[in-house]
């Protein structure tokens, strides 16, 4: 087993910082630190970080910048006394990296400078590097609120992918193209449970529309409720429709309709969508009248799509309408996330997280593959 005990379940607590505007981002640095046994502040403003730095010390701290210095300049400038006392390492992360800002933040006490997205076990590095410089006053630190990180009041759902593998910062960067290019539909393929939804409500929130996101899954349903849902009906249309409804294409309007395994549509449905996606209009079940529509179509399947449109079940023309694919890893392609996704469960049901010594899969994803040939459980 490895002498260094930084990722080890016995290694003491310390307390690390969080500043960002950006959320995702935020929840993603939180997951990976809180699994490297740190206790984790978060705040989003400089006035929350003010507040805060009149209550607290912290061991390490990251700044995420999206433009230019000024949220790290003002960290640093509050973090003098601290970083001149070597209690304090700080960490400057940005979307936009340049010369002069790396520099400038250099000057100004910053331990790195780096690029985001980066790997969890770069993120722990730096971590575990304040750690060791601070390591005489994390007795003392801890003391304060040791149990404040197993609060679960304000752990919700995630609402992006949780992961900072390789695959899933590929997937990000998926997302981040095809949500900014609004005029094409987009097919999600994966297998099932990795997460095809939670990706097209990411493409949603990213791309600015104003509409609402509406989801519906092809294959719960059969042919003429499904046609019901998706297109509305008209008064009388069929026995029961004793009112106009409207379907959930006219609804998404300005938004997002999410068409959940689209392969296991009907041949008719199928065809359907394909003149929906080419013409741009619906008609409602028992309706002469075509209604434009304005919802952006993502679709998604867990099926082998050549093999699909091979055997006739799915529809090669409607396939190229959704001309934009972005593919889910599965969990196996990116294990080093598994520390992530077992802090995040963790801390929702409001337990501790704890990676046990025989969990060598997890030691693996957080070290790296050529620090596990030397481990032994």
């Amino acid at each position: 087993m490895r002498d260094d005990n930084s990722y080890n379940s016995e290694s003491p607590l310390a307390r690390a910082l969080i500043i960002s505007p950006d959320q995702k981002v935020s929840m993603i640095l939180e997951l990976i630190l809180s699994n490297g046994r740190w206790e984790v502040d978060t705040c989003e403003r400089l006035s929350d970080f003010e507040r805060l730095a009149n209550e607290r010390v912290w061991s390490f701290v990251i700044v995420v910048e999206k433009a230019g210095c000024d949220l790290s300049q003002n960290a640093l400038g509050r973090l003098q006394s601290e970083i001149k006392e070597e209690r304090t390492q700080v960490v400057v992360l940005t979307h936009t990296p340049s010369a002069s800002e790396a520099m400038f933040c250099f000057k100004h006490g910053a331990t790195d400078y780096c690029s985001w997205p980066m790997m969890p076990s770069e993120v722990l590095e730096f971590a575990d590097r304040a750690r060791r410089q601070t390591r005489n006053e994390i007795d003392d630190l801890i003391q304060n609120d040791a149990d404040s990180i197993l609060s679960n009041e304000n752990v919700s759902e995630p609402r992006v992918m949780i992961g900072g593998s390789r695959p899933m910062l590929q997937l990000s960067r998926e997302i981040f193209r095809v949500a900014h290019d609004q005029n094409h539909a987009v097919f999600i393929i994966g297998e099932t449970g990795t997460g095809k939804e939670v990706v097209a409500r990411q493409i949603h929130e990213m791309s600015g529309r104003t509409g609402p996101f509406r989801a519906i899954n092809c294959a719960a349903m059969i042919e003429n409720l499904i046609e019901s849902e998706l297109f509305g009906h008209e008064k009388g249309a069929f026995t029961g429709a004793y009112a106009m409804k409207k379907g959930l294409w006219e609804e998404a309007a300005q938004g997002t309709i999410f068409l959940d395994e689209i392969t296991e549509a009907s041949p008719s449905i199928q065809s359907k969508l394909l003149r929906v996606l080419q013409e741009g209009t619906i008609r409602r079940v028992g309706s002469n009248h075509d209604i434009k529509v304005t919802a952006r179509a993502i679709a998604a399947s867990n099926r082998n799509i050549e093999k699909a449109i091979k055997e006739g079940s799915f529809r090669e023309d409607l396939f190229y309408r959704l001309n934009q694919v972005v593919r889910v890893p599965p969990l196996r392609e990116r294990v080093e996330d598994i520390p992530l996704l077992a802090a995040y469960f963790c801390r929702r049901s409001g337990k501790r997280t704890i990676i046990h010594r025989k969990r060598w899969i997890c030691f693996a994803a957080i070290t790296g593959p050529e620090m596990c040939a030397n481990w032994r459980a």
